[in-house]
This record gives C-alpha cells, structure tokens and sequence, in this order.
C-alpha cells in the first residue's frame, strides 16, 4: 500500500509520522526525504528478523578481548532493578500515583454529558473517529 509523504509528495511504502500533544501532524517523513532514517535494519519491521541486543542496542555492550559483547553495568542495573519489581508491582504503583480517589461531583457528571451529546456525538456522526478526535483536540 502506498502512501504520499506530506513532506516530498513521493508515493512510499514506509513513513514516519510525528504528532503534538493535541494529535495535530508536526512532521511526515519518507524513504525519499529522508532516508537516514529508514536504512537500517533494526528499524525496517519487514525483515522478519530478531535482532540480538549488541545490534539492537550497541551503546549499552561492549566487546572483552575476546571479541564477545558483555552488557555494560548500566543495562545490568536496569535489568536487575526491573527484574527486583515485578510488573505487578509497578502497575498496582502507577495506579496508586494516577488514581482518582474521590467521586464525580452531580455538576462534573452534568458536564460531561452536555459535552458528549454537544461534540462528541455530532462529531462521532459526523466523520467518524477521525473527527471525534478533531473535537477532542481543538486548536
């Protein structure tokens, strides 16, 4: 499937698409504008392959004098740090630190069911999800 880079105009089978915080389109890339950025093989998700972790990450290994990549201490301490806290554990914190404790207030409610019916609704029929997210990020 092609697609036409906003940046060149070119027809490409692969871009790269930048979006701000409210989902507007910062920067389009090609292989045609910019092809330092799609030329290597860790990046080109077609290749089918799995890549070991001194290709993937080479700033994170170094070689022994026997010419064998040893992670560096730093990858070692990130591992062991994410190993030491389960996923669990780090989901059931991120709840705690982005929880909401208290109830909707009646006038929040109200609120949010005047703006459903007013913009998202019209927007939803309007053009679908493309618009509804329009609505949710007005400039």
């Amino acid at each position: 499937m092609a697609w036409a880079c906003g940046n060149c105009g070119a027809q490409a089978s692969r871009g790269s698409v930048t979006f701000d915080h409210k989902g507007r389109t910062v920067r389009e890339r090609c292989q045609h504008c910019a092809p330092e950025e799609f030329d290597s093989a860790f990046r080109n998700p077609t290749d089918n392959r799995i890549y070991p972790g001194p290709q993937a990450m080479p700033h994170l290994y170094k070689r022994d004098k026997n010419d064998v990549y040893q992670a560096k201490d730093e990858l070692l301490a990130d591992t062991a740090a994410a190993w030491e806290k389960g996923p669990t554990e780090r989901a059931v914190q991120a709840k705690r630190d982005t929880r909401r404790t208290e109830p909707l207030t009646p006038e929040e409610i109200e609120k949010t069911r005047h703006w459903a019916e007013q913009v998202l609704k019209p927007a939803l029929q309007k053009g679908g999800m493309g618009a509804a997210v329009a609505a949710l990020n007005p400039e």
